[in-house]
């Protein structure tokens, strides 16, 4: 996994971990998509989530 670290327009610092083979639902266990999709509401619940806009928009200022 890489770990990529963004500044979204100077409100959050966040981490991302990405694998370097993305998995489908297909090939995920059960337990794997719980897990991934848990992580993504606590996320959602405790707003550390951000708009795919603002998401986006700060990765590609990179490219």
């Amino acid at each position: 996994m890489a770990l990529q670290s963004a500044n979204v327009k100077g409100e959050a610092s966040f981490s991302v971990q990405l694998p370097t083979v993305i998995k489908t639902r297909d090939e995920m266990s059960e337990k794997e998509f719980n897990k991934m999709m848990q992580m993504g509401l606590n996320q959602a619940k405790t707003g550390a989530a951000v708009p795919y806009e603002q998401a986006f928009d700060q990765l590609f200022q990179g490219l």
